[in-house]
């Protein structure tokens, strides 16, 4: 979805480099990472193809592989090797293996103070409490627990970030620290917030605290499809969570009391979302089918025309 609507802007607009924030929850932080990879000196200098490959690509293999030769056969490979791998490190060097590196959030930490990429925000969750935990680039946003501060701003791969927002149930184990810096367990993302909006929102109410330095501000949420084959607990909660997140977006535009040009865009998904560790070339199919009936669409044309617009 970036990458198309940064190769409909074109020359007419500049749409990546004015990306200040990208905030993702599980699959969505996959996402977020793929992109911001993708950056070099302020801008998407990967093509278009490449992005899309890295992000369809099957991490499938890596999971199934170490599901049946450690999990299940486990102590036989103990025989021969003492490394001990688990399907969360598979999905991590399948994702990196992906980008073709092996980034660090204090890279991209920098980077991101330096506008060279976008900041990042992955949302994991504890798993006792369900309270979020924020796993930034992009700084701390307000009194909220951030990963960094609880573990002793220890260093970890980006790759290991999005993997610890996407720590679905029984497709990874639950990861935990074993260096005894917290005792809890984390858990997916989406337990504590399922859209990754309300922690950009809390960073931008955070970031225009200054009023005199941003004068425009797009607030644009791609979002997910409303969910048919779930409980209703959860559809009651995604509901419930999309009020929560209208509500906080509506109290930033009345704090701004007109001062700076504020404007937010949804892009509705409309197919139901497929697992992201694996997509067929069916699902690559209707995604693609999908963006070709919203890249014309009214919600992309008004993200364009805001970024063609004069400077205030």
């Amino acid at each position: 979805m970036l990458s198309g609507l940064d190769e409909q802007c074109g020359h007419a607009c500049v749409f990546s480099e004015s990306v200040a924030l990208i905030s993702g929850t599980s699959g969505g932080a996959v996402g977020g990472m793929f992109v911001a990879q993708g950056y070099e000196r302020g801008s998407l200098h990967a093509s278009y193809e490449q992005l899309r490959d890295r992000a369809d690509r099957s991490s499938e293999d890596a999971l199934w592989r170490t599901l049946i030769y450690r999990d299940a056969f486990g102590w036989l490979r103990r025989l021969v090797t003492t490394r001990d791998d688990d399907r969360g490190l598979a999905l991590e060097r399948a994702w990196e293996d992906a980008m073709g590196a092996r980034p660090w959030l204090s890279s991209f930490q920098e980077d991101a103070r330096q506008g060279l990429r976008p900041g990042l925000i992955f949302t994991t969750a504890r798993r006792d409490t369900g309270a979020p935990l924020l796993i930034s680039t992009a700084g701390r946003p307000d009194d909220r627990a951030e990963f960094l501060a609880t573990y002793a701003q220890r260093n970890i791969p980006v790759a290991r970030g999005a993997r610890l927002s996407a720590a679905f149930p029984a497709v990874t184990p639950l990861p935990n620290d074993d260096l005894g810096f917290a005792a809890q367990r984390l858990v997916d993302g989406g337990v504590a917030d399922l859209f990754g909006v309300d922690a950009a929102v809390q960073w931008l109410a955070a970031a225009l605290k200054d009023q005199s330095v941003v004068r425009r501000v797009l607030l644009l949420q791609i979002e997910a499809p409303q969910e048919t084959g779930y409980s209703l607990i959860f559809s009651n909660r995604a509901s419930e969570q999309r009020a929560r997140n209208d509500l906080a977006i509506r109290n930033i535009e009345l704090s701004l009391h007109g001062t700076v040009d504020f404007e937010r865009v949804s892009i509705p998904l409309e197919d139901a979302p497929s697992i992201g560790w694996h997509l067929t070339r069916a699902q690559r199919d209707t995604i693609d089918s999908s963006w070709s009936r919203l890249e014309s669409g009214p919600a992309v044309r008004r993200v364009l025309q805001f970024l063609s617009e004069p400077q205030g």
